[in-house]
């Protein structure tokens, strides 16, 4: 089963992003890791917030984040209706950090 970690590490390489052009890219959201936490976070060795995975989600142009995550755990232990919600609150997260 793949984590939320490993996806994101294969979205960011889908899109031709180093670690170190990441954190670049999060310092426009004012956001502040290094890449060694973000490493971790890709190997599953750390956690990451909210706020954060957004983010990540922005910069790799993932438009449906529950499709793109359907494989890891996290998101097939959230009940369906949950789901909906996930994603419209997720949308409007990131329509507002803009």
């Amino acid at each position: 089963m793949k984590t939320s970690g490993s996806i994101s590490k294969e979205l960011r390489e889908k899109n031709g992003l180093t670690l170190e052009n990441v954190v670049e890219k999060l310092k426009d959201y004012k956001v502040n890791i290094s890449a060694e936490q973000l490493c971790a976070y890709e190997n599953g060795t750390a956690s990451i917030d909210a706020d954060l995975f957004l983010y990540l989600c922005k910069i790799y142009n993932c438009q449906n984040i529950l499709e793109a995550f359907s494989e890891s755990n996290a998101v097939q232990n959230i009940p369906p209706l949950d789901l909906a919600k996930l994603q419209e609150l997720s949308a409007e997260r990131l329509s507002n950090q803009l």
